[in-house]
């Protein structure tokens, strides 16, 4: 147990500084990625509480047995609910898109950090 924290403590460490190379390296879609996933966040809570919202409006239909005035905002609340859960899957399959740009950049950014260091070196260190 302790060893697992000392790792876990010792892998925190390289934090600041990856976090730091993925900013440097593409920083719009690094807070892209943070909004989106902020936002991604928060779309759960506004599908539980749309559809606490539809079943309460389906009970209130059911009780009036089927009054239009009752069924209306059972309609339109479901509407919301549909939306959300297509939002849902657009952004997520915004993020994935977002994550693989970012992916790209990163990996770009760090063979050209590679390519800049080897250039530093002295030849002598390769023969």
């Amino acid at each position: 147990m302790v060893r697992q924290s000392r790792h876990l403590l010792t892998q925190l460490s390289y934090l600041p500084r990856t976090l730091r190379l993925v900013w440097t390296a593409a920083p719009q879609y690094t807070l892209a990625w943070a909004v989106l996933l902020l936002v991604q966040g928060l779309l759960p809570v506004a599908s539980v509480f749309l559809i606490k919202l539809l079943i309460d409006s389906l009970v209130t239909a059911a009780k009036t047995h089927g009054a239009w005035e009752n069924v209306r905002p059972m309609i339109v609340t479901a509407a919301f609910a549909g939306g959300i859960i297509l939002l849902t899957e657009f952004l997520q399959s915004l993020s994935d898109w977002i994550r693989a740009a970012q992916a790209e950049l990163i990996q770009d950014h760090i063979k050209e950090l590679i390519h800049q260091q080897s250039a530093r070196v002295d030849l002598a260190f390769y023969e």
